[in-house]
Order: structure tokens, then C-alpha cells, then sequence
């Protein structure tokens, strides 16, 4: 579960990315090409962590949030609530675990820009708003942990919280290259 657009948004920088560097090694020499190398691989690090990677996933037995730099393992059973703020929070206990991959997007205006309202033709001015993929989200996984936990019996297992090598040298190293690049001429 992550969102769509943002995801399609990301790979297309990628594909960008990879023809540019290919410019770049076929008629690309000198200072310029390095810089211009460097800028390209550090953003395509900047997207992965930020923009592809991001993702919340789940198996029979455990919840998975993967956020930039960390994943999250949730056992079914730790779930106590699943809410939304500006992102899905999965709680556990008095820990709140945020899920980058499923942001709130903001709410949708009750008046229009011309002035009018959305009211019906009974004269109320109340309105509706459409649920939104986040708070859907919320509700499925929400249901499923409490599915869970009636199925699953004895204690919860313990919530880990990893650090992700590979998303922090995507990260650290090719904006490393691009601060020497800079730096010595």
C-alpha cells in the first residue's frame, strides 16, 4: 500500500535519471560531467528513500511499515488502534508508529471559489465528503487487526524497529560523491 501517483512520479525520475547519465557517459567530459553524474545519482538516492521505498505491507502474521530510513514489524496481536492525522498511525500500547507511504491529503473545501456552497435542494448546507484512500486504508487494517487478534491467542510478539543499511547508503553515499564533486575542483 503506498501511494499510486507518488510511486509513478518516482519512477519516472528514475527513467529521466538513467537516460540523462547515459548523455552524460557518451558526450559528457571534464568537471561538468562529473558534477552533472553526481547530482544524478544523489537525487535518484533521494527518491528511492523518500519516494519508492516508503510502502506499508502485511502478512498473516505481522503488519510492515517502511518508512525512508527504518521498517517496522507490528504483530497483529501488539495492534491496539490504527488512526489517521496527516499520516496512518498504527498504535501499540502507548507506542505510535507513523506510515510515511500513506499520507492524509487535505480536505476537500465545503464552500467553492465562486462563492456558492454545495448545498442540496432541500436547503441544507451540510456536506459529505468522500472518503478518502488513507481512511480506508485505516478502516481494512483496522479490521484485520482485530480479525487477528481474536485468531491469535497467547501473548503479542515484541514490535521490531530496523534500521535499513540499504536506504541509508543509497542515501549517504552518492550525496557523499556529490559534496566531493563540489568540494574539490
Amino acid at each position: 500500500m503506498r501511494s499510486t501517483l507518488a510511486w509513478g512520479l518516482g519512477l519516472a525520475w528514475m527513467v529521466f535519471a538513467a537516460g540523462n547519465l547515459v548523455d552524460v557517459a557518451v558526450r559528457g567530459s571534464g568537471p561538468s560531467a562529473h558534477l552533472a553524474t553526481a547530482a544524478l545519482v544523489a537525487s535518484c538516492g533521494v527518491v528511492y528513500v523518500l519516494v519508492l521505498r516508503p510502502r506499508v505491507t502485511h502478512t498473516e502474521d505481522t503488519l510492515r511499515i517502511v518508512n525512508p530510513l527504518r521498517d517496522v514489524w507490528i504483530p497483529w496481536k501488539s495492534v491496539t488502534q490504527v488512526d489517521v492525522t496527516d499520516v496512518l498511525r498504527v498504535h501499540v500500547g502507548e507506542e505510535v508508529h507513523r506510515a510515511w507511504a500513506l499520507r492524509q491529503k487535505s480536505r476537500r473545501p465545503k464552500f467553492s471559489v465562486f462563492g456558492g456552497n454545495n448545498s442540496t435542494n432541500s436547503g441544507t448546507t451540510e456536506t459529505k465528503e468522500a472518503p478518502r484512500d488513507v481512511d480506508m486504508m485505516a478502516d481494512t487494517l483496522r479490521d484485520y487487526a482485530e480479525r487477528r487478534a481474536v485468531l491469535d491467542q497467547g501473548e503479542p510478539g515484541p514490535v521490531r524497529l530496523v534500521w535499513s543499511p540499504f536506504a541509508l547508503v543509497a542515501l549517504v553515499v552518492p550525496l557523499a560523491a556529490l559534496l566531493v564533486v563540489i568540494v574539490l575542483p
